[in-house]
């Protein structure tokens, strides 16, 4: 098999749901129902691993056929190969007590763990980069920012967690293509235990306006990161929900349902100074605070009891990020499915841009009676 053969294979393979035939040299797949981003950038990774080369966004938005690209990458074959690097384990351990600062009601606090789940993933990326996470760059001197995709959370109950209960933690990561990296993250505390799976992908802020977020790859001269052979399911995963042809989804050990129904739903007004970051971004660990916040109003429209919640702590938590907004925008939230079975509360939840109507994430949630 030749380069072009290779090349139309590799770009085929990446279709889930499009026979693969339909795709040819002059097919214009921005056309296609599949085709998105977040595809684009499969497609960018897997060739760029393949042929050893680096497409760059504006490269990737130019192509419209698999040709196109083609004709771009056949130019930078022989141009001179890649340095190899070495690939080792990128591994983090650290170990953190519990006291007043980390907890909420009587638990541990989700948000304090969310953000402190999040560190260790950018610490992971910064070790295995070489360089401070404020310093990553693509090509044109872009500041990137690692991007919160999916978190998968597990937890034996955050009431389970007390003041000065100690936690000790062990991370590593793992990348696909050039941005997408993935971080496997467990923590014990005695017979409790977490474990936590976080997709970030390199994103280009614009600086006024964070509804519209560019995707990227940084450029550096160190990156051992161990890569994967082929995407993740926890990626597949994403994709297939973004593309709404999920109908289940695993939640820890519970399948929970897919709907795009709304059975009630609220506005929220952002709070600048609790949900917005240093960037000015959505901080990824607000999503899952908002959605618990107007829940609680759904609680009460449904009981007549905004406190029903509070007997209850998360065991299992899966959010799905698709995209940000600005600090003046108000968001829309919805509960899409719910279910209580005597000890769990169950719901699938939705965020969404008041402005354009724009999905910003999808929020699955196992909560269980506080014992």
């Amino acid at each position: 098999m030749d380069n072009k053969e290779k090349f139309l294979q590799i770009f085929r393979d990446q279709f889930k749901e499009t026979d693969p035939m339909l795709v040819g040299w002059d097919t214009d797949v921005v056309k296609i129902d599949e085709w998105s981003s977040l595809m684009a950038l499969f497609v960018s990774a897997a060739i760029g691993e393949e042929f050893g080369v680096n497409i760059t966004a504006l490269e990737l938005k130019a192509s419209r056929t698999p040709g196109d690209l083609y004709r771009i990458v056949e130019g930078k074959i022989g141009s001179g190969a890649p340095e190899v690097k070495e690939q080792v384990r990128i591994s983090l351990e650290k170990s953190v007590e519990i006291t007043m600062p980390q907890m909420a009601v009587n638990a541990l606090s989700e948000s304090w763990l969310y953000k402190e789940l999040g560190d260790i993933h950018w610490e992971l990326l910064s070790k295995g980069l070489g360089q401070k996470s404020s310093r990553f760059q693509d090509e044109d001197g872009n500041r990137l920012y690692a991007t919160f995709v999916r978190i998968s959370m597990q937890i034996d109950q955050l009431a389970n967690f007390r003041e000065n209960d100690v936690i000790d933690f062990d991370g590593s990561v793992k990348k696909y293509g050039n941005s997408a990296y993935i971080s496997d993250i467990n923590g014990v505390n005695g017979a409790h235990k977490l474990h936590a799976n976080m997709i970030t992908i390199f994103s280009i802020r614009n600086a006024n306006d964070n509804s519209r977020i560019e995707k990227s790859k940084p450029v550096t001269n160190t990156n051992n990161i161990e890569e994967l052979t082929t995407a993740p399911d926890m990626l597949n995963e994403y994709y297939a929900l973004k593309r709404d042809s999920a109908t289940q989804w695993p939640v820890g050990e519970f399948m929970l349902p897919v709907s795009g129904e709304s059975v009630w739903e609220d506005e929220y007004i952002i709070n600048p100074f609790t949900d917005i970051n240093g960037v000015g971004l959505l901080y990824f660990a607000a999503y899952p605070v908002i959605s618990d916040y107007k829940t609680r109003f759904f609680y009460s429209h449904k009981f007549g009891d905004m406190n029903h919640e509070l007997d209850y702590t998360t065991i299992a938590r899966d959010i799905n990020y698709f995209s940000n907004c600005n600090v003046t925008d108000t968001i829309i939230f919805r509960v899409n499915s719910f279910e209580q079975d005597g000890r769990h509360i169950k719901t699938m939840t939705s965020l969404y841009r008041k402005s354009d109507g724009a999905l910003l994430a999808k929020i699955f949630t196992v909560k269980a009676k506080n014992h």
